[in-house]
């Protein structure tokens, strides 16, 4: 089991952010040379045998896997991982409204790129849709522009950002097709009976950094790109590295999580092995020796559901947040 140190500040004991997004993919070559189109590099390549994959995911089948960094980033990492077979479909190109739906944003200085892409992909690979771009202009000086695009495997949203003052929130790579940076912030959709659940982050060492209610607008970047419907609102909450402060103090790796009101939708989950994005990791300075962690976890309402060595050897437990979104805990470095 793993050991969770129960701390005076648990802001003390989360280091960094989201620090991977976890994805199941078919062919690891292939993935990575799509991730290196935003500037991802391969860190290490890892296994884990039938038995230990058992214990941590649940599934009694061998896996491969290669985790890839962007610069000199610590959060907001990719980690792919590669099964036999899938244990789903997964989120798919699912909208991005639909209750447990993932997605990576990424900053960039130029979305040009990326709408080429985008109808490249849209063209070339079946089950791929674009939505955007959408320019949200905030005065004649500052806009922020956004563009979707939604594969099969991945689920991405390039974001540009005019006027606005954030240097820190993800280092975009000119070097890359994209000229994209790390995942800035990852976000997910909470059915509206559990929008009482997202506390837990918070308690988790999460900084709660802002909330605001985005009603449906048929200009705005919410209503085009989720979309949104006459009636509808999404309240948006964001929860961020512990070290992170507004405007020029946002680092990346934020947390952004979304209520639809009034919540119509169904509550789908991924689990591990499923196609496409299925788990976030963080690091926290509890994960690591050997004890009851699960019984902190579930002091704050998660449910621990595996533990083990992982592919690269470090020990960590999977969980389910209370909101039903899983995710890996790693031990801080």
């Amino acid at each position: 089991m793993i050991y969770i140190m129960l701390m005076g500040s648990h802001a003390a004991g989360l280091q960094g952010g989201i620090h991977e997004v976890i994805v199941g993919v078919p062919d690891l070559g292939a993935a990575i040379a799509h991730w290196q189109a935003f500037g991802y590099a391969v860190i290490s390549h890892g296994r884990l045998d039938a038995s230990a994959a058992h214990s941590l995911y649940g599934r009694r089948i061998a896996l491969q896997a290669a985790r890839l960094g962007h610069g000199g980033a610590s959060s907001g990492l990719i980690r792919l991982q590669q099964w036999r077979d899938a244990a789903g479909p997964g989120l798919g190109s699912a909208p991005l409204r639909t209750a447990g739906s993932r997605w990576t944003v990424h900053r960039t200085n130029d979305i040009t790129p990326a709408m080429v892409w985008g109808r490249y992909l849209e063209k070339t690979l079946a089950g791929t849709t674009i939505a955007g771009p959408v320019i949200h202009g905030v005065d004649a000086r500052t806009a922020s522009i956004n563009h979707a695009v939604l594969t099969p495997h991945y689920r991405h949203v390039l974001m540009v950002r005019h006027g606005i003052d954030v240097p820190l929130y993800g280092t975009p790579d000119p070097a890359s097709l994209l000229g994209a940076s790390e995942v800035a912030h990852a976000g997910i959709v909470v059915a509206a009976a559990r929008a009482g659940t997202l506390r837990f982050y918070s308690l988790l060492g999460f900084r709660a950094m802002s909330q605001r209610r985005v009603g449906y607008d048929p200009q705005s970047v919410a209503t085009q790109l989720f979309p949104l419907y006459p009636g509808e609102a999404l309240v948006e909450h964001d929860f961020d590295d512990p070290r992170s402060l507004p405007g020029p103090g946002q680092l990346p790796g934020r947390l952004r999580a979304f209520v639809l009101e009034p919540g119509h939708e169904s509550d789908f989950q991924t689990a591990p092995g499923d196609d496409g994005y299925n788990l976030y990791s963080l690091r926290h300075i509890g994960f690591g020796a050997a004890d009851a962690g699960r019984h902190w976890l579930a002091g704050l309402g998660a449910e621990s559901l595996g533990t083990g060595p992982d592919e690269f050897g470090e020990l960590v437990c999977r969980f389910r947040a209370p909101d039903g979104y899983e995710w890996i805990g790693l031990p801080a470095v």
